[in-house]
């Protein structure tokens, strides 16, 4: 509603108040595709990686750890999305499963809403205490669930 966002929105009462009940969305595509032993899920942002891969436990970190847990704000792995997660639901040869971000539409950082952390005096504007940056240039902690969860259903829809 700030003119962030240059384009319209969707599925709310403009005449009401802005609330849980009354979001303003947008339209956007996903697209999933098969070539040969590769499977490939579209995303209109950056996606998180742990969102498509996992790795809550570390796993996937390589050198560097998921998250510090010294800093303010520090996530609380047990409330974590637990797997399967997009590339294991995906088809084809594991090592040929990707996701590609920015296809189609520009809706900034697509992050976990277990940790989706906003600044208490200016939301959205200022980052929060910790590694919260992601927030200030995200569409809101609902887009994991509306966004990858269709990227779910697409890909479970190719299974039928």
């Amino acid at each position: 509603m700030l003119g962030v966002f240059k384009r319209k929105f969707c599925c709310f009462d403009d005449t009401r108040p802005l609330s849980e009940e009354n979001i303003p969305s947008v339209e956007t595509l996903v697209a999933y595709l098969r070539i040969g032993p590769a499977s490939i899920i579209t995303n209109p942002g950056e996606l998180t990686s742990e969102l498509f891969l996992g790795g809550y436990d570390g796993s996937l970190a390589g050198t560097y750890p998921l998250f510090d847990p010294r800093k303010a704000n520090a996530p609380d792995l047990s409330l974590a999305p637990l797997p399967p997660y997009l590339i294991d639901r995906m088809h084809g040869v594991r090592e040929h499963r990707m996701t590609w971000g920015l296809t189609g539409d520009f809706l900034g950082y697509i992050l976990p809403r277990y940790h989706f952390v906003l600044s208490e005096k200016r939301p959205y504007i200022d980052q929060a205490k910790g590694d919260h940056y992601e927030e200030t240039n995200s569409i809101g902690p609902r887009a994991e669930a509306e966004i990858v969860g269709t990227m779910r259903q697409l890909v479970e829809s190719d299974r039928e």
